[in-house]
């Protein structure tokens, strides 16, 4: 079969200092991001401790599923590495309504993803995209606009950070602010300072990359 891999580890997870704490962290991450059934083939599950963990998901969703992984592990940086390729399932018996656990593939895309996940820990990338059918240049172009987009993000303040979390949940400044109990002139002050437009208008971009790939795929 054919899939997209999402492999990933933690940026200097021997830093941080209450593992408990990011334990508990990766793990509501984990249960937010396999809550999306319609967007997994295999759902997210850890790897190696704290430290590595996998998944397997449509192409269209890929944009989607790093966003709720970059918010959810926010502040910690992670290396993300995603290969659309082929895959071996092993024959199990399983839920038709729930997607199957990771480790029941292998195969050519995981494989490179490892290798590609290896390759990024030595270039500081923190977002790398291959797909086995596209030119070369569409996958970089793809991989830097996603690492730039998450390099962005990880310069906001923890304030900065929930402002945007909670407008892009509530498509609202008002409602946003109301939540965070500040004025609205506040979240439009931050977001301008932050130059949300751009980093907003990057991501629709980035998504529509996503998006067109898998109705070029299906048409030929």
């Amino acid at each position: 079969m054919r899939a997209t891999v999402v492999l990933c580890d933690i940026r200097d997870s021997r830093k941080i200092s209450d593992r408990q704490a990011f334990a508990a962290q990766v793990s509501h991450c984990m249960d937010a991001l396999n809550e999306q059934s319609d967007d997994l083939i295999a759902k997210f599950a850890v790897q190696a401790g704290i430290d590595e963990f996998a998944g397997i998901v449509t192409n269209p969703a890929s944009g989607r599923i790093m966003q709720k992984l970059w918010f959810g592990l926010y502040p910690q940086a992670v290396r993300c590495s995603v290969v659309v390729g082929d895959l071996d399932i092993q024959a199990i018996a399983n839920d038709v309504d729930q997607p199957p656990a990771v480790y029941h593939f292998d195969g050519p895309a995981f494989h490179q993803a490892a290798d590609q996940l290896a390759g990024m820990q030595q270039t500081g990338q923190l977002f790398c995209y291959h797909h086995t059918s596209l030119e070369t240049w569409q996958s970089e172009l793809i991989s830097a606009l996603g690492d730039q987009l998450y390099a962005q993000m990880l310069g906001w303040t923890r304030r900065q950070h929930e402002i945007v979390r909670e407008y892009m949940q509530r498509d609202s400044q008002s409602a946003a602010a109301k939540h965070l109990g500040i004025d609205q002139s506040a979240i439009s002050h931050s977001l301008s300072a932050m130059d949300y437009s751009r980093f907003r208008r990057n991501l629709g971009l980035w998504q529509a990359c996503f998006d067109e790939i898998w109705v070029r795929r299906k048409v030929n």
